[in-house]
């Protein structure tokens, strides 16, 4: 079971992320589409792993590596495709249980609750690299 710590934490660091927004706005890229998109993927890699979002969600989602993967390595992100995928199975065998997510500091969790794709979303992004 989750500790109700990291729902508390969590929840706090979004609220403040979602204040910082409201009072500064969003970052806007410049270029077209494409060039969007490259600075947005190089914005998510953090050295450690591709967070799912710059703001409210710069967590590692098990579910959202496993729908990126492919493309990410079709755009030649393979190296930190299979960092990222190596620093959850780190994380997770700490922890002795696979989860939906885990936080800008290392602790994974299951928000809201457990869910069945964990598991198969991460075999999913081993088996493409």
């Amino acid at each position: 079971m989750t500790s109700p710590i990291y729902y508390l934490t969590e929840g706090l660091r979004m609220i403040k992320n979602s204040l910082n927004l409201k009072a500064n706005g969003f970052h806007e890229y410049d270029g077209n589409a494409k060039d969007i998109c490259m600075q947005i993927i190089e914005d998510c890699w953090n050295g450690r792993y591709f967070q799912t979002s710059t703001t409210n969600f710069p967590q590692l989602w098990t579910r959202d590596l496993g729908w990126c993967t492919a493309s990410l390595l079709k755009l030649g992100h393979k190296e930190r495709v299979e960092q990222t995928v190596l620093y959850a199975l780190d994380v997770f065998s700490a922890n002795d249980k696979i989860t939906t997510t885990i936080t800008p500091k290392g602790r994974s969790f299951n928000f809201p609750t457990v869910a069945v794709d964990s598991l198969p979303w991460l075999m999913h992004s081993i088996t493409l690299i």
